[in-house]
């Protein structure tokens, strides 16, 4: 999936749900766009996906949403993984959504 067919995809998800709620919290839209995403990603990633889409929100607020959710069950973490972010390389959390049939 390349990167624009899966923004495409996020922001189809995310306008179904708007659609359906009205309202729409920080931890609907980290879900969504985990359970979209091809692969697992860092809570940083996320936040740089909802501000690509102007779903713009803190880091603290995507943090605590992640949280939530894997105290809920919804998403899990799946390690760590390097990331380069400006020439320096950071060891990240990664998490996933996890699916219904798993």
């Amino acid at each position: 999936m390349s990167q624009e067919s899966m923004f495409a995809a996020i922001e189809k998800v995310m306008a179904e749900r708007v659609g359906k709620t009205g309202g729409y919290t920080v931890p609907d839209k980290v879900l969504d766009v985990l359970s979209v995403s091809p692969e697992p990603m860092s809570s940083r990633e996320i936040k740089l996906v909802l501000m690509r889409l102007k779903q713009a929100h803190s880091q603290t607020t995507i943090s605590t949403a992640v949280g939530g959710l894997i105290d809920l069950g919804k998403i899990e973490f799946v390690g760590k993984a390097q990331r380069t972010v400006r020439q320096t390389v950071h060891t990240v959390g990664v998490y996933r959504a996890v699916t219904k049939d798993a």
